[in-house]
């Protein structure tokens, strides 16, 4: 089965409730569970929001992008890592229009030969922003990053995030 393919089956399983946007997309809201996800119909690329936690165990949110190439890794000239099949940089995206410094990894899938691009915020301030956007919208979230301008949902985040656990002490 093809990953494109997977990918379709994925979104539909985790949103009963999605909007269509004017560049030709589907976008999932959060219902509950702990990421969005906006699929971009006539192309293979998905992205995707996920409340997960980090290495040092505090909850973040991440902003990703499915379905790449070791060649799509390579053209953006990422720095390979000490992990083999990943590499990364620092870069800023916009988040509604805001320029926020990102730290972008490229990382292989450990079963296929496609890759995927998560990122987050390198400072306090950055996080900070990128989370009170997703609370304060009402709506959508513009996300601008990899040469890709899409939307992800915000319905439904401050529930996923406090349900997540918040920031737990």
């Amino acid at each position: 089965m093809k990953l494109s393919t997977l990918a379709l089956i994925a979104f539909s399983s985790i949103s009963t409730s999605a909007i269509a946007s004017s560049n030709n997309a589907v976008i999932g809201d959060w219902n509950g569970e702990n990421r969005a996800m906006t699929y971009e119909l006539g192309f293979s690329w998905y992205y995707q929001a996920r409340i997960d936690s980090s290495f040092n165990g505090r909850q973040s949110l991440y902003l990703q992008i499915e379905h790449m190439s070791k060649d799509s890794c390579d053209r953006f000239n990422y720095t390979s890592y000490d992990t083999p099949n990943q590499y990364e940089r620092q870069i800023p995206w916009k988040i509604n229009g805001q320029p926020v410094k990102m730290f972008e990894v490229c990382t292989k899938y450990g079963d296929s030969d496609s890759y995927y691009v998560y990122a987050y915020p390198v400072t306090e301030t950055g996080r900070n922003f990128v989370i009170n956007a997703f609370k304060n919208s009402k709506r959508l979230v513009k996300i601008e990053g990899l040469g890709r301008d899409f939307n992800l949902s915000a319905k439904g985040f401050t529930q996923a995030w406090n349900n997540f656990g918040g920031n737990a002490i």
